[in-house]
């Protein structure tokens, strides 16, 4: 899948995966070895995002809608 990015912006790479609840598939991120940086949140839009880093300290996020 390609990137879109603004130029200004780091290389990112984007995947599709698929967790039954947001919220479980960040506990599981930490119990990894991950970090939650951010959420679950619900947007406006009912579109719900968190943020995690790898044991690495790579950004990754995620979206869904439950």
């Amino acid at each position: 899948m390609a990137s879109r990015r603004a130029p200004d912006q780091p290389d990112a790479d984007e995947f599709p995966a698929s967790w039954p609840s947001l919220l479980r598939g960040l506990q599981r991120a930490e119990r990894l070895g991950g970090k939650r940086a951010m959420g679950p949140e619900r947007a406006p839009s009912g579109l719900v995002v968190g943020h995690f880093t790898d044991p690495e300290g790579n950004l990754i996020g995620v979206a869904g809608t439950a």
